[in-house]
């Protein structure tokens, strides 16, 4: 049940850098089939770059394959190169 906030009082939380980190990669995987224009039902799997002294992130979601050993990015993929040539979308 959810608790109200008496008069001059106040919740209060404290987010540290990799639990914000950790929430923001969720909740743009839990937006990703609108953010990517995706059907809701592909099968993707997803990855993350954050450079935390300039503050940009960068995603990336592929097709998922069959096979377990396939779940990785494939070394060609930089995604380090990628935050530095790639625009803000």
């Amino acid at each position: 049940m959810a608790k109200r906030i008496p008069n001059d009082k106040f919740r209060i939380i404290k987010v540290g850098r990799e639990a914000l980190f950790e929430f923001i990669c969720e909740n743009i995987i839990a937006e990703q089939d609108r953010l990517l224009n995706l059907d809701s039902r592909a099968a993707v799997v997803s990855c993350f770059e954050i450079d935390w002294e300039k503050g940009e992130l960068i995603f990336l979601v592929r097709n998922e394959r069959a096979r377990r050993d396939d779940l990785q990015l494939p070394d060609e993929i930089d995604l380090g190169l990628l935050m530095e040539k790639l625009a803000d979308t």
